[in-house]
This record gives C-alpha cells, structure tokens and sequence, in this order.
C-alpha cells in the first residue's frame, strides 16, 4: 500500500493563517502593559489593568521593562521599540541595547533580542524590512532555540549613517509595529488566502 504525503506547502500556509487569525480574534487580549506585573492605576479609566494609559513617558518604565532595573533600565535609544514589542505578547524582549560607540570608532549596532513564533517574528521582519524611511536595512534573525522559546534579533545590517540615525530608525520601527502590525496581518492573511487557492 502506497500512503500519499501530505502537501506540506498547504499544511503551511494553514498553520501560518492560524497564527495570524489568532492574532486578530485575540488582538486586545494580546495587547499588554509591557512591565510585567505593574498595577499602577491609569490615569484615563481608573483601572489596574488597562493598556490604553502606557507609555514610553512613565517614570517607572525603563527600570520595569528590564529584569535588574536598579542596576541595568532599558537604554533610552531603545526604549520605543522594546516598549512596544513588549506591548504585545507575542513579543517577548529579553535583551537590548541602544548601540554604542566603541574602542577605534567602530559601532556596536542598536537591537532586541526577543523571544517569539516564527509566524510572529516574521511580521517583525516584513516591517522592518519594508520601511523607506531608516537609513540602512533592519532585519530580524534566528539565534537560537532556548527556554521559553526561540530566540532572534532584530537590528541592522550596518551602521547606516551612524548612531544617531540607527536610534531614530529604531523609534520610527516602534511606531510602525503600534500603529501598521494589524494592517500587515490582515494583508497576510488576505494574501495566504491567495495562495491557497492556487495550490
């Protein structure tokens, strides 16, 4: 007997569509306060858990989005963009650094180092690499395979035209994963459904 195989190219694009499904149906549920555990009260509703309020200008933010605050809060140059990352649970930021100059004038480039699906991290990737208005290419690659999940980085290819340019390319990134993500997901799945009525 002769068992056929499934077509991988449709199981696929099915798990991605998903995923991004997922996404959309969860959407607020999927949007966090991005400092684990904060109960502070928002100033617009009067709630504990509402998300509506956060921002990068809280007073607390850059020592509650790192694991050792006191010693080590997220760099300002950075700050945007693992304040949004971190605003969405499919985005889980564990290391970052805002770029500096270092010993002989090289740079060592701003990035995130995030946990995430491939799915997720891919969306990343497509803003990123989609955007005219940075001064070099932003990308996002895989690291590694580790505890809670798989690791990647999002940064440049190259020190574009220096330091200050890479951190305002880093902000304006932010800006896109807040307000073009659920823009993007939607065209993904409208254009998976393409795909697969053509296989």
């Amino acid at each position: 007997m002769k068992i056929a195989l499934p077509n991988q190219a449709a199981a696929s694009l099915r798990r991605r569509r998903r995923s991004l499904l997922h996404m959309v149906k969860d959407a607020k549920r999927l949007l966090v306060r991005p400092c684990e555990g904060c109960t502070l009260v928002c100033i617009c509703h009067g709630r504990q858990d509402c998300t509506e309020c956060c921002t990068t200008d809280c007073l607390l933010v850059r020592q509650r989005l790192s694991i050792d605050g006191d010693r080590y809060p997220i760099e300002k140059g950075i700050l945007p963009l693992v304040f949004e990352m971190a605003s969405r649970q499919v985005y889980k930021p564990v290391w970052s650094c805002e770029g500096h100059e270092v010993l002989g004038g090289a740079l060592k480039l701003p990035q995130v180092w995030f946990y995430s699906d491939p799915h997720h991290a891919d969306l990343l990737a497509i803003l990123a690499a989609n955007s005219r208005s940075f001064s070099t290419q932003w990308t996002v690659a895989f690291m590694k395979a580790s505890y809670p999940g798989l690791t990647w980085r999002l940064a440049p290819v190259d020190a574009g035209d220096g330091l200050s340019s890479l951190r305002q390319d880093a902000t304006r990134l932010a800006g896109l994963v807040r307000t073009h993500l659920n823009k993007l997901i939607h065209d993904q799945i409208a254009a998976l459904d393409r795909q697969q009525g053509a296989i």
